[in-house]
């Protein structure tokens, strides 16, 4: 009887923060905010029908646009009826996740933590374990009356749970009913429950024989017989009325049984008799129904068995035989599906898994050695900037060693430059700017890039792609880096030579950079592109490219022999 009186009591547990008057933020559309209501709205009306599926869906999509939109208190009222749902379903681990979120987003962080104390102890007294549900209700209580802002309707359901869980210690029962009834929420389901549970209390002091013990200590305890029963009937009349005003039938029945009970103490077995006899009819009348169905339900399996009986036996043998086949294969192409599905499930984990580790190993050390790329131009500008200082050096050189002080500040900003675009394309929500860029564009940075390098033979090719579909910014930076590594490649070359081509294979849009230098170890190049670093400075830069070329759509690939250089290939 406790689970269900505490499940009816839940089930009428309302939203705490109007949903029409929240204030979301400049950037949402009213379209946005009326979405969010609508569906706010449709599960509140599904939660009233008791369709937990069909609420849980509206308050996943309400979560959902509560989120993108910052809206805190929907998002709150969102997360406390998704905690109902499971709480109806008594997957409590599940409704105490929702809560804790709820309390996290709070607009009003002491009152939710009280409401989320005494859901708490809604679940212990469900479980029947009284001594943890109380300790909650005490912090609950607490926390309400210390706030300075009371929510009476939650603190009226509080009191009303807690009064129960005196037992037998009846003055106790009875404060908290009073407070509770205090409150005087009519309308509520619990507040009719409330008022004949008050009623039960001054019943069994008298059938118990704890008047003059009780009366003593508490005037909410009359001295004499009379006056307890007096009691005793009133307020479970009252609950009577409240059940039979709001079509209430099962707990009219119920509380027609307790006043039966009372009116048999105060000796008037007329009516006793009257309410024990519409208590049993009501009871029988919801029972006989039961029993209507379930013999109406072995009529109809009579009937099946009878005709199931007059079908000959060889025609039952093959239906059977059909039957058996179909369900073996249904069941064999259900286990070759899933056994598939899983396969696939776990090699698709497995490559994100193995992406993931290669990803966070190449950020680790390129984090690990950035220090020392960015320290070295800056303490050879510092040193340079000293010596310039030096009044015995001679014009000619001072202005040498501005030239390498420009140099090294132009290095460093690239440098820079490259780092900011690599963490750029880290981000979780970057996306790319990605436009029409000519060819001859993005070949003439490189040739001005490069211009110092005069030992070195750059040629740039335009076949059949005068134009890319790209982020400029991005793809100035990755073929930067590949360039880079072709010029110190060809370092000691005589005859070094680079050629970038840009040109269409198999309808996609490619540009390759290819040098004659002394190429490199498969193994090696292997190795790079799994995240394994073995120096301060090789295989950075392909790490960086990849990561770069990840973050616009971009595939880059590699080919490298040892006596006939190193290509790379961006294709678009």
């Amino acid at each position: 009887m406790v689970r269900w009186i505490v499940l009816l009591w839940v089930a009428t547990f309302c939203a705490f923060h109007s949903v029409y008057g929240q204030h979301p933020d400049d950037h949402v559309s009213s379209e946005d905010v009326s979405k969010l209501r609508y569906h706010l709205e449709q599960a509140n009306q599904f939660m009233k029908m008791s369709n937990y599926a069909s609420a849980s869906k509206h308050l996943t999509k309400a979560i959902e646009l509560a989120e993108h939109q910052n809206n805190d208190s929907i998002l709150y009222e969102s997360h406390n009826l998704m905690g109902k749902v499971f709480f109806y379903q008594n997957n409590f681990d599940k409704s105490l996740s929702y809560y804790t979120k709820a309390v996290k987003v709070a607009p009003d962080k002491t009152k939710a933590r009280s409401i989320y104390y005494k859901l708490r102890g809604d679940i212990f007294l469900l479980n029947e374990l009284p001594d943890s549900a109380k300790r909650y209700y005490q912090a609950a209580e607490r926390i309400s009356l210390s706030s300075g802002k009371i929510d009476s309707l939650n603190l009226a359901k509080l009191y009303a749970n807690y009064s129960i869980l005196m037992g037998d210690d009846f003055l106790k029962k009875l404060d908290y009913a009073f407070k509770a009834d205090a409150f005087n929420f009519s309308k509520e389901p619990f507040h009719l429950i409330n008022k004949g549970n008050i009623g039960v209390a001054y019943k069994q002091i008298v059938a118990e024989n704890r008047i003059d013990s009780l009366s003593i200590i508490s005037r909410m305890v009359p001295s004499s017989k009379n006056e307890n029963i007096q009691l005793a009937d009133r307020y479970v009349s009252e609950a009577i009325a409240l059940a039979n005003s709001n079509n209430d039938i099962e707990n009219e029945a119920y509380f027609r049984g307790i006043l039966a009970e009372v009116q048999e103490l105060k000796g008037d077995y007329k009516n006793a008799n009257y309410n024990v006899r519409f208590f049993y009819q009501t009871m029988d009348s919801i029972y006989s129904q039961e029993s209507k169905n379930a013999l109406s339900e072995i009529e109809s399996q009579l009937q099946l068995e009878k005709k199931n009986a007059e079908i000959s036996a060889q025609n039952k043998l093959r239906l059977a035989l059909l039957m058996v086949i179909l369900l073996l294969s249904i069941l064999g192409i259900q286990l070759w599906i899933r056994a598939r599905k899983r396969k696939k499930t776990n090699l698709l984990l497995s490559h994100l898994n193995d992406e993931l580790k290669r990803a966070n190993l190449v950020k680790s050390k390129f984090f690990s050695i950035i220090s020392h790329d960015l320290r070295a131009p800056i303490s050879n500008i510092i040193s340079l900037m000293q010596l310039s200082k030096d009044t015995s050096v001679e014009e000619p050189s001072l202005q040498k060693h501005y030239d390498k002080i420009t140099r090294d500040a132009e290095n460093l900003l690239e440098s820079m430059d490259t780092m900011l675009m690599w963490s750029k394309g880290q981000l979780d929500h970057f996306k790319p700017e990605k436009k029409t860029v000519q060819t001859s564009i993005l070949f003439d940075y490189i040739r001005r890039f490069f211009s110092s390098e005069e030992k070195i033979d750059f040629q740039f090719i335009i076949k059949d792609a005068p134009t890319l579909f790209t982020d400029e910014n991005f793809m100035q930076v990755i073929m930067q880096n590949l360039t880079s590594n072709a010029v110190k490649a060809l370092k000691n070359k005589s005859d070094a030579t680079i050629i970038w081509t840009a040109y269409v294979s198999d309808n996609k849009t490619c540009i390759s950079i290819k040098d004659n230098g002394p190429g490199m170890p498969e193994n090696v190049l292997d190795d790079i592109l799994k995240g394994n670093i073995n120096s301060s400075k090789t295989g950075l830069g392909l790490q960086i490219v990849m990561d770069l070329a990840y973050s616009i759509g971009c595939k880059v690939s590699f080919k490298t022999q040892n006596t006939e250089g190193f290509k790379a290939i961006i294709t678009i």
